[in-house]
C-alpha cells in the first residue's frame, strides 16, 4: 500500500520549551509508520532535525520561510512539493499556512492549518499586514486552496471562529499526555533541590515572553512570602523576558526564592520533585506542559484562559484564576498547601483523565482518521466532529 505523505510545514521553530515542535513530533509517533511518511518543511535547526529523523521523519530545509515576506519561499516551496509528491500539507503558524495555501491553489494537495492561539488579529502584526494576510486568507479560501483547520482545544475553535467564517471546516482536538511516564527521571540534574524537603516547590514551564506573564508569577511568590509561606518558584524555560524578570526578582528581593532551571529537554521527567505547576498566561492555546503536568500527577494553578479552563474544569486536575488576579492565584495556592489531601486529589483526578482518554493513543487513532479521509477526498464538512473530545 502507497504511504500517504503528510508535510509538517512551519517557520520558527526553535525545540527550546517549543509546544507546536512537541505537537508536531507527536503526531508523527503516534500515527501508524506504515501508513504515513512524515517530513517536517522549515528554517532549519540542528537539535530539531535530530529529534525528527530519530522519530523516522524526514527533513526538507527551507531556510527563506523566516523572512518577513517570503514571495522567494512561494516558488521554491512549490517545486519541493511537486519533488516529494506529498499528498498533505500540514500548516503550522500563519506564514506557512499563507505560502502553502497559494501554492496549493495550482498544486490541488489537501492543506490543513493547525491553529496554535494566534492568527491574524494580534499585535504582532500591523496594519498593514494584517490587511494583506486577511486578503490572502480570503483568497486561499474562496479558491478551495485549503480544506481544514485544527485547533487544539473546543475553546481555541471558538477563538478562531469569532476571528474567521472562512475555513471550510474546523475541528478540534487534545493532545493528551503519556500513558506511561516515569523511567526517564533525571536526578542527576535536579537532586541538588530535592535534597530541599522543608518547602513548597512550584514550577513553571515556558518561553520567558510577555504572553506568559511570568512577572505575575513573581508577583504571586513575593506575595506568598510576605505571608511567611515557605515556597521556592522553579523557572524551567528561556526567552526574550529573562533579563527583566530576573531584574524584576533581584529588585524585590526574591533571589532566593526563584530559581531558573535553564531549558530542560523533556521537562516532565523532573516533575515529581515538584507539588505544584504555576501558568500565569494571558492567552493560550493549549499549552503541551498541562498533560505533562496531568501525565505526572502534577496539580495545576493556572490563569482561566481559553483551552486551560476547559480541561482543568473537566477533569478537576487544578485549580483556576482570572488572568493577573494576583489574590486569587495565593489563594489558590495557599488552599493546596494547607490541603495535603486536595494536592493528593487533583493529582490523581489528572492521571486518570489521561490514562482513560486525554492520551497520546487517542490523539494518534484520531490523526490518522483526518489523514486517511482527507487523502480519501472525504468532504471537509464531514470532518468537523472527528476528533474526540470535540
Amino acid at each position: 500500500m502507497k504511504k500517504i505523505k503528510v508535510c509538517h510545514f512551519a517557520d520558527h521553530l526553535n525545540g527550546k520549551v517549543d509546544g507546536v515542535f512537541k505537537h508536531i513530533l507527536s503526531i508523527v509517533k503516534n500515527t501508524d509508520a506504515s501508513l504515513f511518511e512524515h517530513y517536517l518543511c522549515f528554517q532549519g535547526n540542528e537539535y530539531i532535525e535530530r529529534k525528527f529523523i530519530a522519530a523516522n521523519g524526514k527533513i526538507i530545509l527551507l531556510p527563506s520561510i523566516t523572512s518577513k515576506y517570503p514571495v522567494h519561499s512561494l516558488i521554491i516551496f512549490y517545486k519541493l512539493m511537486k519533488e516529494y509528491e506529498v499528498d498533505i500539507i500540514h500548516c503550522h503558524f500563519l506564514k506557512p499556512y499563507i505560502v502553502a495555501g497559494f501554492c496549493n491553489i495550482i498544486l490541488k494537495k489537501k492543506v490543513i492549518y493547525n491553529y496554535h492561539g494566534l492568527f491574524i488579529d494580534h499585535h504582532f502584526y500591523n496594519v498593514y499586514e494584517k490587511t494583506l494576510y486577511r486578503l490572502s486568507h480570503y483568497i486561499i479560501n474562496k479558491l478551495n486552496a485549503v480544506q481544514l483547520a485544527l485547533t487544539p482545544s473546543q475553546a481555541s475553535k471558538s477563538m478562531l471562529i469569532k476571528e474567521t467564517s472562512l475555513f471550510p471546516a474546523i475541528t478540534s482536538y487534545y493532545n493528551g499526555g503519556e500513558i506511561k511516564i516515569g523511567a526517564d527521571d533525571d536526578e542527576e540534574f535536579i537532586m541538588p533541590y530535592s535534597q530541599f524537603t522543608n518547602f513548597f516547590s512550584i514550577v513553571f514551564v515556558g518561553r520567558i515572553e510577555e504572553q506568559k506573564r511570568i512577572d505575575t508569577a513573581v508577583r504571586i511568590i513575593k506575595h506568598l512570602a510576605d505571608d511567611s509561606v515557605d515556597v521556592k518558584l522553579f523557572i524551567i524555560g528561556g526567552g526574550s523576558e529573562e533579563a527583566k524578570i530576573k531584574s524584576l526578582i533581584h529588585n524585590l528581593e526574591l533571589d532566593d526564592k526563584i530559581i531558573f532551571l535553564g531549558v530542560i529537554d523533556n521537562p516532565s521527567k523532573c516533575f515529581r520533585y515538584f507539588d505544584l505547576l504555576l501558568l500565569t498566561s494571558d492567552y493560550e492555546g493549549m499549552p503541551f506542559v498541562i498533560w505533562e503536568a496531568m501525565s505526572k500527577g502534577l496539580p495545576i494553578v493556572s490563569s482561566a484562559v481559553e483551552g486551560i479552563v476547559e480541561v482543568v474544569q473537566a477533569t478537576e486536575c487544578g485549580l483556576l484564576f482570572e488572568k493577573n488576579d494576583i489574590s486569587a492565584a495565593v489563594s489558590a495556592i495557599k488552599r493546596i498547601i494547607e490541603n495535603p489531601e486536595l494536592k493528593k486529589k487533583l493529582g490523581e483526578n489528572g492521571k486518570s483523565a489521561i490514562n482513560c482518554k486525554y492520551n497520546v493513543n487517542n490523539f494518534g487513532i484520531e490523526m490518522h482518521k483526518i489523514y486517511s479521509q482527507l487523502s480519501n477526498d472525504i468532504n471537509p464538512s464531514d470532518l468537523s466532529d472527528t476528533i474526540y473530545g470535540a
